[in-house]
């Protein structure tokens, strides 16, 4: 489920280092992988660098794998912005669920929102979420009401998409699939 895989061996060893490990199994494994390595063929542009981030997508049926993962980060994480498939008139309780269950600061992103080392922005349900470089160079998030994206909004695609283009190989995607 949800729960059994992240992936990427560098967000295992950090949680490692950052963690302390309770004496019961946590719900969320962090399982290494190969991580991919960029590609850059001739005459392509090579993926821009930029901050530190975490994105995280995340079915209606992911909210106790969200809690389980988040419990475990420490408060000076890198900033973490995640679309977890929900109703709007419950993101506002569960944002304050995810606050009070973990170390990190966690809100529903506004409009224009910066993204900043140990918060979690969550989008608002209904909104797409998408990241802009604001004028004074420092990640944003954005909020649409486009057309849902594979019938979703938010969409994880828009959401994901955008930090690849803005941010590059410093984004670290997690998708937890049911």
């Amino acid at each position: 489920g949800a729960s059994e895989m992240l992936g990427r061996a560098e967000l295992r060893a950090w949680a490692d280092r950052k963690t302390r490990r309770s004496a019961s199994s946590p719900r969320v494994r962090i399982t290494p992988s190969t991580p991919a390595q960029p590609e850059h063929r001739s005459g392509s542009q090579p993926m821009p660098v930029g901050q530190e981030l975490i994105a995280i997508g995340a079915s209606t049926g992911g909210t106790v794998a969200l809690t389980d993962l988040l419990r475990q980060l420490p408060a000076d994480s890198p900033p973490i912005v995640i679309v977890q498939h929900m109703l709007a008139e419950f993101t506002r309780d569960f944002a304050e669920h995810l606050n009070a269950a973990c170390a990190l600061k966690v809100r529903v992103a506004e409009d224009a929102a910066r993204v900043q080392r140990g918060s979690v922005l969550l989008a608002p349900g209904g909104r797409h979420m998408h990241l802009a470089r604001g004028a004074d160079g420092q990640l944003h998030v954005r909020l649409s009401d486009q057309p849902p994206v594979g019938m979703h909004r938010p969409s994880v695609d828009v959401l994901f998409e955008s930090c690849a283009e803005l941010n590059g190989a410093s984004t670290l995607g997690v998708l937890l699939t049911g």
